[in-house]
């Protein structure tokens, strides 16, 4: 069997922060292990399947509100980890992601050189 694999459109950050995914049976819970304005890899506490799609609240950081995206859909799945992708999301909500992760690209340690 052929595996197709898509590039992403940008590179993920490392980044740890709480969501939450509602489904049919109710609402999960599950931490994000690396983000992007477009995605991001999780785990939750209810399990999801390639092709479902559902609304998802992120909560960043020291941010006083969730960031509501209306739409993701769960891309791919390996054991307890999953990769969304946003689907539907408010401008207002689009920028304050951006802005959150600009913010923490400006925060990340640069690596230092060593002498040789």
């Amino acid at each position: 069997m052929e595996k197709y694999y898509t590039c992403r459109a940008e590179a993920r950050q490392p980044l740890r922060c709480k969501f939450q995914y509602f489904l049919d049976e109710g609402v999960a819970e599950g931490t994000v292990w690396d983000l992007s304005s477009s995605g991001w890899r999780a785990s939750g506490t209810a399990p999801v399947t390639v092709g479902m799609e559902m609304p998802v609240c992120l909560y960043l950081g020291n941010e006083k509100r969730w960031v509501s995206i209306g739409r993701a859909a769960v891309r791919w799945v390996k054991g307890s980890n999953f990769g969304l992708e946003v689907v539907q999301i408010d401008t207002q909500e689009q920028e304050r992601l951006d802005h959150f992760l600009e913010k923490s690209r400006l925060e990340l340690p640069r690596p230092t050189r060593q002498a040789v």
